[in-house]
């Protein structure tokens, strides 16, 4: 899978993810906010970071990404890769 592809197909789970949620962050100042408010140990992200993230133009690191899933409550290897994982699946 290129990096492109990749990137795009994370970018559509992350909209997915918070078109599910009607309290989540709709947009990229919001996603920002929302990211730096719930993780306070992490350091924060801009605006301009959150939306390549919604644009598919680019992705977080691993540290992030984690964050990230943990913020949405959702898993992160689904959030990366698109598949979830057993540890997640097992704490449903």
């Amino acid at each position: 899978m290129s990096s492109t592809q990749q990137k795009n197909e994370f970018a559509v789970r992350l909209q997915s993810s918070l078109n599910k949620n009607p309290t989540s962050a709709k947009s990229a100042a919001a996603l920002a906010r929302l990211f730096n408010t719930k993780q306070p140990d992490v350091v924060g992200i801009s605006v301009q970071t959150a939306h390549k993230w919604l644009t598919g133009r680019a992705m977080p690191a691993h540290e992030k990404m984690k964050a990230l899933a943990e913020c949405l409550d959702i898993d992160c290897q689904w959030l990366r890769d698109g598949f979830i994982s057993t540890a997640y699946t097992e704490r449903l």
